[in-house]
């Protein structure tokens, strides 16, 4: 375990208090992050992949479903698990077994409406179409997808 001083200033913290209270803060909330204007930039959500011909990650446009603590995603025949946050996304392998059962979604406020997401009463504009968008809920997040794109974005509740 690493001291509490080096713990803090690996998350860019040293001035918030005990490591107790940020890791708190990190387990309630994964997007949280000590820097306010990384919070305000993480509103906007985070995008990942692209097609993969052109070096990206998925090979067709990619389905998701709610995760225990991120989204299961399909694109093709390949099935991940990703997991997305303050520090950024990742893809892990995951089975289609995994896929085939999904996490309840959780009840939250999101709305799609005259080209934007709004997300408990946030709205962010989208670089989408909104015929045949894909808005799906866990507990932290929500995850935008279409068929016209091979990326997804994620966005904090």
């Amino acid at each position: 375990m690493l001291p509490e001083p080096l713990a803090l200033a690996a998350f860019g913290a040293a001035d918030h208090g005990s490591w107790s209270s940020l890791r708190a803060a990190l387990l309630h909330d994964p997007w949280w992050t000590p820097d306010v204007a990384q919070r305000e930039r993480l509103q906007t959500g985070i995008e990942i992949g692209s097609f993969s011909g052109l070096g990206g990650e998925f090979a067709e446009p990619p389905q998701v479903r709610p995760a225990p603590h991120g989204f299961w995603v399909r694109s093709g025949a390949r099935h991940a698990l990703l997991i997305a946050d303050a520090c950024g996304t990742v893809l892990h392998s995951a089975s289609a077994e995994e896929y085939d059962y999904p996490e309840a979604a959780p009840a939250a406020q999101v709305q799609v409406r005259d080209g934007a997401l709004t997300i408990n009463g946030r709205t962010v504009p989208l670089d989408l179409p909104t015929e045949r968008l894909q808005v799906v809920c866990n507990r932290h997040a929500v995850a935008v997808t279409s068929p016209y794109t091979h990326a997804i974005r994620v966005l904090p509740l």
